[in-house]
């Protein structure tokens, strides 16, 4: 393992850094959102697990060739005989690995909380629109429509918003913050959330965060005609 361990740190390097500001700039995202999504998933889980995998094979390496044989040396009682060095690389990377989970899950709770309470909240103050199915509307004369995503979905369009805006235009805020929900949109974005908490002062990874959020509203106007007079703020909560 001691060939691979470079490798692996090399490629989760790059990937946080370079690969990831190239790809956050690159015109191209923006003609085909949904592969450039896609693009991002793979960067983002290929490289936290190069620089864990990169921590892992340096820290079990006097153990054997592979995990395998890692892994028959720790079943052995040999973990032991790691060494000073590698015992704290192989400590710090499962305490990484822990944090970059524990945001993932403390962010993930946090966020379904808040919309739990914006839901029975909608539940008081909101009412069903029947022009639009399973759409509310909220009284606030501000034009505004958002989705709440989840099991318990919710659309709102403020009062404002029926009342300004032609048809088409409401139909076409409509298409987009049901593309939101539709496709989970939350769920795609959430773990770019997580990972810029956990990496603030990585540009890279601060430019993922920002680009994933732009390429899913992107790609909710790709379902929708354009139209010519403005649109309500939108977005997916």
């Amino acid at each position: 393992m001691s060939a691979v361990w470079p490798i692996l740190l090399v490629l989760g390097i790059a990937l946080a850094e370079p690969v990831s500001r190239w790809l956050a700039v690159a015109s191209w995202a923006e003609r085909d959102p949904v592969g450039a999504l896609i693009l991002w998933q793979a960067i983002g889980l290929a490289g936290g697990l190069s620089l864990l995998g990169a921590g892992v094979t340096f820290g079990l390496a006097p153990l054997g060739d592979g995990l395998l044989a890692a892994g028959g040396a720790i079943l052995d009682g040999q973990l032991r005989d790691l060494g000073l060095l590698h015992d704290v690389v192989l400590a710090v990377t499962l305490l990484v690995a822990g944090w970059l989970l524990g945001v993932l899950a403390l962010i993930t709770a946090r966020t379904l909380r808040a919309r739990r309470k914006h839901r029975d909240l909608l539940d008081v103050l909101a009412t069903p629109w029947p022009s639009a199915s399973g759409a509310h509307v909220l009284d606030h004369p501000v034009p505004v429509a958002y989705c709440l995503p989840g099991p318990r979905s919710r659309l709102v369009v403020s009062a404002g918003a029926v009342t300004t805006l032609a048809q088409s235009e409401l139909d076409a805020v409509l298409a987009h913050e049901r593309a939101h929900l539709r496709e989970r949109h939350d769920l795609v974005v959430l773990p770019f959330v997580a990972w810029g908490a956990t990496a603030r002062r990585v540009p890279g990874m601060v430019a993922a965060q920002r680009a994933v959020a732009r390429l899913i509203e992107m790609r909710a106007d790709g379902i929708r005609p354009r139209t010519s007079r403005p649109h309500p703020r939108t977005g997916g909560r």
